[in-house]
C-alpha cells in the first residue's frame, strides 16, 4: 500500500511509521481474530523529506468457518515525529495499493 502525506512530502525533520491490519468489521477497529501469524501488521515508515514510501508485510488469516467472510483493511496505530498535517488513505484506486492473497487448502 502506498503511503504518503496529504499536501506533499514531509518535512526534513517528520517522520511517520505506519502500522496496519484486518479486522472482522468495517466499524470495530480490531484485530480479526482470525489473524494465526506471529506477525499481524503491515507496516511503512514515512522519512522526512519524503513524498511517498511503501507498506509492507504478510499476514495469514485462517478462517475455520464453513462460509466465505469479509475482512477489512484497517490503517493506524501509528508513532510519528514532528507530525502535522495528515496521512492519505491507501484505496485500491492507486495502481501501486494492492493486496494479494493465496487460498491454502
Amino acid at each position: 500500500m502506498l503511503l504518503a502525506k496529504d499536501g506533499g512530502p514531509t518535512s526534513a525533520i517528520e517522520t511517520w511509521f505506519v502500522r496496519s491490519t484486518f479486522s472482522n468489521s468495517s466499524t470495530v477497529i480490531a484485530k480479526s481474530g482470525d489473524i494465526v501469524s506471529v506477525a499481524f501488521n503491515i507496516s511503512g515508515l514515512l522519512p522526512g523529506s519524503s513524498q511517498y514510501a511503501m507498506l509492507k508485510g504478510n499476514v495469514v488469516i485462517n478462517n475455520t468457518g464453513t462460509v466465505d467472510k469479509t475482512y477489512y483493511y484497517i490503517i493506524g496505530n501509528y508513532v510519528g515525529r514532528n507530525v502535522s498535517g495528515r496521512l492519505f488513505t491507501a484505496s485500491g484506486a492507486d495502481p501501486e495499493n494492492r493486496i494479494t492473497y493465496q487460498r491454502i487448502y
